[in-house]
């Protein structure tokens, strides 16, 4: 295997393996199955399985790493890598007949009958001994009760700070390697609930951070929550350092048995505060960093969440130099052409499965574009003007950063096609091509990064703020509105005005008050699958109020800060979403998606997963690029419908390039390469 390839040259494929496969496929079988991905043009697998929750197949490990190693020896043959990937930690542990139904029902829909599986039923419902101690030791316990937490998957998941769990994790991890695989992905790795209160997490604490957990019951109640207690602050920390230790352990231990292996992980949202969070900011060794687009989400009406998260994820990938990724479930060639085209427009690697099930779609076509246009795809730098500030530390431990009106307008701007960027405090240098800088909202911030911030704006450029921006040092006191104003170095505030403008320097500082453009954000339209034709919709969000709401934030921006309106789509506006980014070589890629429609919901309310992507047809349109100070000497465009490059005409008139774009050119996406 060439271990030297371009991290972006990777193509993933998740490849299932159930009760076939482990127990009675031949090795013909297997290697069909594998050679099945080769042809769509994926070069590296990943696994799932019925056996996904793991500790609760203990009886069937033999058998599962046969066919795992089986699997590794056949992709290897054939220039493939696998990582294998199942949860690290959670079990199924039904205690009545509804949890019961639960993990019967999510065995059968990844093929799998529990007949098969020798002793999997009495350790679910029983307390399985490994290697002298009972699993059950190994538990999160609920502070608020000191009962082991019964998760969401119906029944419990272990402590990454219980050191036994962890020795008999690390040895299991053993076996997996010893199979021959490329990765590994201990999915999972999270606390539930109000955990973990177990002797372990009680003894480290109080060691780490000099406190005491409080005890069940009324203790645990009063102290739960509360901000202005440091210990509680402490505590979020602790939960957060607890995980990447975790990760850091997993690391260390496969080094130290001399192995380099690849580590994909992802999280299917981050943007928000919550005591279920992992986060991706500090966890060692990541290779690629991908977002899963939820399988119970309908993807036509969905993608507008997606994208506004995958901004963190392009952000957290561009820090350490690895691709972004977005994983999604599609069913026909709409809907996998469709997030194929929105996913590649956001900068990222794409990533498809099936839930257990196998492809109604192809992705070869979509591969082989993005093999002969990779130099256009990957690796790409967003050339948006406007960027909006995030920090890994806000959302730990500010519960304020859920009120933030930061994700509605990252939507706003990209519905009315103002490309946008998300920085971390990691990215400061980042300010240097923004005209613009949005901290609105963003409560946490230390000394340090107000300074950097207000130099920015000091340089000639805008920042823009709410009451609540740097309301809060980084130990989470709360300053008083004196040293806000100190803070910011504003000498008093205009009163009841949508917003102000302040001097800063050779820039300016616009305030917004606290109501002022406050956008509900787009929700995932959630849908079981296979839900009769009369399931309603579970999607709240008004489409038809964020576009308008989109219309008057771009307006907005015009007013203060004009330099970030960088692109105008004449002749489709309100039916193409567009992204304008820089390449590695340079040049610059317009993608423009076809989403018209995709977010109207039907009269009825009543949505399906089967619902069509229509891609409503396109007259000729030109599209504006403004601030493009290099000269163009070429611009032409690839759709996906077409193999071949189409010339378009264009002109520039100093910074200001126009691009024809015919009708009827593209239906899904195009690709549009402005060569300097």
């Amino acid at each position: 295997m060439n271990d030297n390839i371009s991290r972006w040259s990777e193509k993933f494929g998740w490849l299932w393996y159930n009760d076939h496969e482990i127990f009675d496929a031949s090795d013909e079988e297997l290697e069909q199955k594998i050679l099945q991905f080769k042809h769509q043009g994926i070069n590296h697998l990943i696994t799932f399985s019925c056996t996904h929750f793991r500790w609760n197949f203990i009886d069937s490990w033999e058998a599962i790493h046969r066919c795992l190693k089986r699997l590794c020896q056949i992709a290897h043959r054939h220039g493939m890598r696998l990582t294998e990937h199942h949860s690290s930690h959670l079990t199924f542990n039904p205690i009545d007949e509804e949890s019961r139904n639960y993990m019967l029902e999510a065995l059968k829909a990844r093929h799998s009958n529990p007949a098969n599986w020798p002793g999997l039923m009495k350790n679910a419902t029983g307390v399985p001994m490994i290697n002298g101690h009972p699993l059950s030791s190994f538990r999160q316990i609920d502070g608020r009760t000191g009962n082991a937490v019964f998760t969401m998957y119906k029944g419990y998941g272990m402590c990454f700070n219980n050191p036994n769990y962890v020795k008999e994790y690390l040895k299991y991890l053993e076996m997996v390697y010893a199979c021959g695989v490329d990765g590994i992905m201990t999915d999972d790795v999270q606390y539930f609930g109000e955990s973990c209160a177990c002797p372990y997490c009680r003894q480290k604490f109080k060691e780490t951070c000099g406190y005491d957990l409080p005890e069940p019951g009324v203790p645990w109640e009063k102290w739960f929550g509360n901000y202005e207690d440091k210990s509680f602050t402490a505590w979020l920390a602790f939960r957060s350092d607890s995980l990447t230790e975790f990760h850091r352990q997993v690391k260390e231990h496969y080094e130290h048995l001399g192995l380099k292996l690849l580590r994909p992980w992802y999280r299917s949202s981050e943007l928000f505060h919550s005591l279920l969070n992992y986060y991706l900011e500090p966890l060692p060794a990541l290779d690629w960093v991908f977002q899963e687009a939820c399988y119970g989400s309908i993807i036509r009406y969905s993608w507008l969440s997606w994208a506004m998260e995958q901004k963190h994820r392009v952000s957290v990938a561009r820090q350490r130099n690895i691709p972004s990724m977005v994983m999604f479930y599609p069913e026909r060639q709409d809907q996998m052409d469709f997030s194929w085209a929105m996913c590649r427009s956001w900068g990222s690697m794409y990533m498809a499965t099936f839930e257990g099930g196998e492809a109604k779609c192809t992705e070869q076509k979509l591969r082989k574009l993005e093999q002969s246009n990779a130099d256009f795809l990957d690796g790409l730098d967003c050339a948006g003007k406007l960027g909006f500030y995030d920090t890994y530390l806000n959302r730990l431990k500010n519960k304020q950063v859920n009120s933030s009106r930061m994700i509605g307008w990252m939507q706003s701007c990209l519905l009315s096609n103002v490309p946008c960027d998300l920085f971390s405090d990691q990215e400061f240098s980042r300010m240097k091509g923004y005209a613009a800088v949005s901290a609105v909202d963003h409560g946490l911030m230390s000394d340090a990064e107000v300074g950097k911030l207000l130099n920015f704006a000091t340089s000639g450029a805008t920042l823009l703020l709410s009451l609540s921006s740097g309301i809060f040092d980084e130990n989470m006191h709360r300053l008083s509105s004196d040293d806000w104003l100190q803070r910011w170095h504003i000498p008093a505030m205009t009163q009841d005005l949508d917003y102000a403008k302040y001097p800063c320097g050779k820039g300016k500082i616009i305030i917004v008050s606290d109501g002022f453009m406050q956008i509900a954000r787009a929700q995932q339209c959630q849908l079981p699958h296979g839900a009769s034709a009369n399931y309603h919709q579970l999607c709240v969000t008004d489409y038809s109020r964020m576009q308008k709401d989109a219309a008057l934030y771009r307006d907005f921006l015009s007013k203060i800060c004009p330099e970030v309106i960088i692109l105008d789509l004449d002749g489709f506006q309100k039916l193409v979403t567009a992204s304008l980014h820089k390449t590695q070589n340079g040049h610059y890629i317009l993608q423009l998606v076809n989403t018209g429609g995709t977010m109207v919901l039907p009269e009825n309310d009543i949505v399906s997963h089967s619902d069509p992507i229509t891609f409503p047809e396109l007259g000729e349109s030109t599209v504006t690029v403004k601030a493009l100070t290099q000269s163009v000497r070429k611009v032409e465009m690839k759709s996906l419908d077409s193999s071949q490059n189409l010339a378009l005409n264009f002109t520039q008139i100093n910074d200001v390039l126009s691009i024809k774009v015919p009708a009827r050119s593209f239906q899904c996406y195009a690709l549009i390469k402005i060569l300097l």
